[in-house]
Protein backbone atom coordinates (compact mmCIF):
# COMPACT_ATOMS: atom_id res chain seq x y z
CA UNK A 1 0.00 0.00 0.00
CA UNK A 2 1.45 3.22 -1.00
CA UNK A 3 1.00 6.21 0.85
CA UNK A 4 -0.75 9.25 -1.64
CA UNK A 5 0.00 12.14 0.43
CA UNK A 6 3.98 11.46 0.31
CA UNK A 7 5.53 10.75 -3.06
CA UNK A 8 8.97 11.58 -4.09
CA UNK A 9 10.09 12.23 -7.73
CA UNK A 10 13.81 12.85 -9.30
CA UNK A 11 13.63 16.12 -11.16
CA UNK A 12 16.80 17.41 -12.71
CA UNK A 13 16.91 21.68 -11.86
CA UNK A 14 16.26 21.91 -15.79
CA UNK A 15 12.80 20.22 -15.27
CA UNK A 16 9.86 22.35 -16.05
CA UNK A 17 7.59 21.31 -13.53
CA UNK A 18 10.43 22.10 -11.02
CA UNK A 19 11.22 25.53 -12.56
CA UNK A 20 7.22 26.75 -12.89
CA UNK A 21 6.91 25.76 -8.83
CA UNK A 22 9.76 28.07 -8.14
CA UNK A 23 8.52 30.62 -10.74
CA UNK A 24 5.27 30.25 -8.99
CA UNK A 25 6.72 30.39 -5.94
CA UNK A 26 8.59 33.86 -6.63
CA UNK A 27 5.05 35.58 -8.19
CA UNK A 28 3.76 35.54 -4.44
CA UNK A 29 3.63 39.45 -3.27
CA UNK A 30 3.77 38.88 0.00
CA UNK A 31 7.36 38.72 1.91
CA UNK A 32 6.49 36.10 3.73
CA UNK A 33 6.01 32.10 1.85
CA UNK A 34 1.73 31.85 1.85
CA UNK A 35 1.12 27.89 1.63
CA UNK A 36 -2.78 28.02 -0.32
CA UNK A 37 -5.08 25.84 -0.66
CA UNK A 38 -4.31 22.20 0.48
CA UNK A 39 -1.31 22.91 1.71
CA UNK A 40 0.99 20.85 -0.33
CA UNK A 41 4.75 21.59 0.42
CA UNK A 42 7.32 20.58 -1.79
CA UNK A 43 11.00 20.20 -0.80
CA UNK A 44 13.60 19.85 -2.68
CA UNK A 45 16.81 17.98 -1.43
CA UNK A 46 19.79 17.57 -3.68
CA UNK A 47 18.40 17.64 -6.49
CA UNK A 48 15.07 15.78 -5.22
CA UNK A 49 11.40 16.39 -4.50
CA UNK A 50 9.33 15.48 -1.63
CA UNK A 51 5.64 16.10 -2.11
CA UNK A 52 3.80 16.69 1.17
CA UNK A 53 0.51 17.64 2.39
CA UNK A 54 -0.50 19.16 6.06
CA UNK A 55 -3.32 20.19 7.60
CA UNK A 56 -3.70 23.30 9.46
CA UNK A 57 -2.71 21.83 12.81
CA UNK A 58 0.05 19.51 11.68
CA UNK A 59 3.56 19.73 11.42
CA UNK A 60 6.30 17.84 9.15
CA UNK A 61 9.29 17.17 11.03
CA UNK A 62 12.88 16.71 9.25
CA UNK A 63 15.33 14.28 10.45
CA UNK A 64 16.56 10.66 10.00
CA UNK A 65 14.13 8.01 10.85
CA UNK A 66 13.58 4.41 10.95
CA UNK A 67 11.12 2.92 8.26
CA UNK A 68 8.46 4.04 10.22
CA UNK A 69 8.48 7.18 9.37
CA UNK A 70 4.49 8.64 9.99
CA UNK A 71 3.60 11.00 6.50
CA UNK A 72 4.35 13.63 8.63
CA UNK A 73 8.33 13.07 8.68
CA UNK A 74 10.38 13.58 6.01
CA UNK A 75 12.86 10.89 6.78
CA UNK A 76 16.44 12.48 5.06
CA UNK A 77 18.71 9.69 5.27
CA UNK A 78 18.39 8.50 1.68
CA UNK A 79 20.08 12.23 0.84
CA UNK A 80 23.23 11.55 3.00
CA UNK A 81 21.88 13.23 6.32
CA UNK A 82 24.19 11.18 8.46
CA UNK A 83 27.14 12.53 6.91
CA UNK A 84 26.24 15.75 7.02
CA UNK A 85 25.04 16.67 10.79
CA UNK A 86 21.20 16.06 10.59
CA UNK A 87 20.05 15.04 13.55
CA UNK A 88 16.95 12.30 13.96
CA UNK A 89 14.48 15.01 15.06
CA UNK A 90 16.34 17.56 13.73
CA UNK A 91 13.60 20.72 12.43
CA UNK A 92 9.93 21.07 12.09
CA UNK A 93 7.69 22.63 9.55
CA UNK A 94 4.18 24.33 10.65
CA UNK A 95 1.75 27.15 10.00
CA UNK A 96 -0.20 29.76 11.13
CA UNK A 97 -2.47 31.33 9.59
CA UNK A 98 -0.64 32.50 6.30
CA UNK A 99 2.88 32.05 7.55
CA UNK A 100 5.42 29.28 7.30
CA UNK A 101 7.50 28.84 10.41
CA UNK A 102 11.04 26.54 10.90
CA UNK A 103 11.66 25.70 14.51
CA UNK A 104 15.16 23.98 15.39
CA UNK A 105 14.53 21.02 17.34
CA UNK A 106 17.69 21.49 19.69
CA UNK A 107 19.50 19.70 17.04
CA UNK A 108 23.61 19.00 17.47
CA UNK A 109 24.68 20.72 14.11
CA UNK A 110 22.45 23.24 14.23
CA UNK A 111 18.89 24.52 11.66
CA UNK A 112 20.71 27.84 9.61
CA UNK A 113 18.34 30.04 7.60
CA UNK A 114 19.93 32.90 5.79
CA UNK A 115 22.83 31.97 6.88
CA UNK A 116 22.10 32.53 10.87
CA UNK A 117 21.85 29.84 12.97
CA UNK A 118 18.43 29.47 14.58
CA UNK A 119 17.73 29.81 18.53
CA UNK A 120 16.81 25.74 19.39
CA UNK A 121 12.82 25.90 19.92
CA UNK A 122 12.14 29.29 18.32
CA UNK A 123 9.58 29.56 15.75
CA UNK A 124 11.31 31.30 12.32
CA UNK A 125 9.44 32.83 9.60
CA UNK A 126 10.34 31.54 6.07
CA UNK A 127 10.91 34.29 3.73
CA UNK A 128 11.52 34.20 -0.44
CA UNK A 129 14.65 33.41 -1.24
CA UNK A 130 15.89 31.70 1.74
CA UNK A 131 18.57 28.83 2.17
CA UNK A 132 18.01 26.34 4.58
CA UNK A 133 20.61 24.42 6.13
CA UNK A 134 20.21 21.27 8.34
CA UNK A 135 23.57 20.64 9.73
CA UNK A 136 25.23 20.94 6.23
CA UNK A 137 22.24 19.42 4.09
CA UNK A 138 20.87 22.04 2.16
CA UNK A 139 17.04 22.23 1.39
CA UNK A 140 13.89 24.46 -0.49
CA UNK A 141 10.60 24.44 0.73
CA UNK A 142 7.81 25.66 -2.66
CA UNK A 143 4.49 26.19 -1.59
CA UNK A 144 1.46 25.12 -4.35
Amino acid sequence: MTDEKKKTTVLSRDNPLLQRAINQQSKDDTDNLVAKGTREFLILIRGMVERVEIGKEDTVIFGRFELNATAHQIDLTPYGAGDRGVSREHAQLHTDGDTVYLTDLGSTNGTYLRGERLEPRTPTALHKGNEILLGRLSIQIVFR
